[in-house]
């Protein structure tokens, strides 16, 4: 289990907190680290090192932020057993501001690792990744009758945002219609 989410409603480009679940794979002790890799994301803060909240509590107290890696390192306070299951939540006012183009559910850009006296676990993508700006499941189709070069058609887009829209935001569709080359 390894997955990260952010705000409610929360948009691309806007800062969030930022929650980490996962179930640690081996034992982790005072001075391991767990680090956090978040490709496009900035902070607007100055201070490198803050802190942050862990369940188990005092589990996980601080972190730094490398701006050169997009990387948050979590520095262990306390033994955290095998096969526990930890989260760390990084609040919202330590001021990280989500990518501009947003975040896909799919992404291979947020990645976890660790430093351990036990071993050492290489960056791995978290799979479990709440989207942040994107549409899903994009169709188009013409009305095959009347879908000829001259003709009026009938031309149906349909998508499943994967953000909240209020009242007052623009969806702009590109109808540009290009031809094939063989």
């Amino acid at each position: 289990m390894r997955n990260v989410t952010f705000d409610h409603f929360v948009k691309a480009g806007t800062s969030s907190s930022i929650t980490l679940r996962f179930e640690a794979e081996m034992r982790l002790q005072k001075d391991d680290t767990v680090s956090l890799l978040l490709t496009g994301f900035s902070r607007d803060a100055i201070a490198l090192s803050f802190a942050v909240e862990s369940l188990p509590r005092h589990a996980i107290g601080r972190a730094s932020w490398d701006p050169q890696l997009s990387q948050v390192t979590f520095a262990v306070n306390n033994t955290i057993l095998a096969q526990s299951r930890v989260q760390v939540i990084v609040p919202r006012h330590q001021g990280f501001v989500l990518p501009e183009h947003g975040i896909r559910s799919d992404t291979e850009m947020i990645r976890i690792g660790a430093e351990a006296a036990t071993g050492r676990v290489p960056d791995t993508p978290i799979h479990d990744v709440q989207p942040v700006g994107f549409f899903d499941a994009t169709e188009i189709a013409f009305n095959p009758i009347w879908a000829k070069a001259s003709n009026v058609s009938y031309i149906h887009v349909g998508f499943k945002p994967l953000m909240m829209l209020r009242k007052g935001d623009t969806l702009s569709i590109d109808p540009q219609i290009g031809r094939a080359h063989v």
